[in-house]
């Protein structure tokens, strides 16, 4: 398929001043809704809630470890996880960290996970650090 120019003219107004990056605009809406229900999600056999600042404090610690663990602005990271509520914080701590995710499809229910047990995708690319299934664990992977 190729893509040909458009016919009618493009107000640039539109995408000009926007939010510089994602984490940007996660912070914003910390600051406009600190208090407010961020998530909702079932854990242990009841719903749990979690406010924007809670969400944005988590997002901080964990944004903070994958530094210490020298993830560098621009760097790539993975996540191999189910979709849960840790998901959208481990996304949030990378992206405030500078970092990029990095997308996998990969089996988890394998056992042990490790880095070593996952798929071409994880071991073989430009990817420096991994944030796996029970989110304790992140590991910095050879370059």
């Amino acid at each position: 398929m190729q893509l040909s120019a458009p016919t009618e003219s493009i107000d640039h107004a539109l995408v000009e001043n926007r939010a510089t990056s994602l984490a940007h605009l996660f912070r914003d809406r910390v600051r406009r809704s600190a208090n407010q229900e961020a998530f909702r999600y079932f854990r242990d056999g009841e719903w749990k809630s979690v406010t924007w600042t809670q969400t944005r404090e988590q997002a901080d610690l964990w944004a903070a470890g994958l530094i210490a663990l020298g993830v560098a602005p621009q760097d790539r990271v993975a996540i191999a996880a189910t979709t849960r509520y840790e998901w959208v914080v481990a996304d949030l701590a990378i992206m405030s960290a500078g970092a990029a995710m990095a997308c996998l499809e990969l089996d988890i229910s394998r056992k042990p996970f490790s880095p070593q047990a996952c798929p071409h995708e994880l071991t073989s690319s430009p990817l420096v650090s991994s944030m796996c299934r029970t989110f304790t664990t992140a590991w910095p992977l050879a370059p």
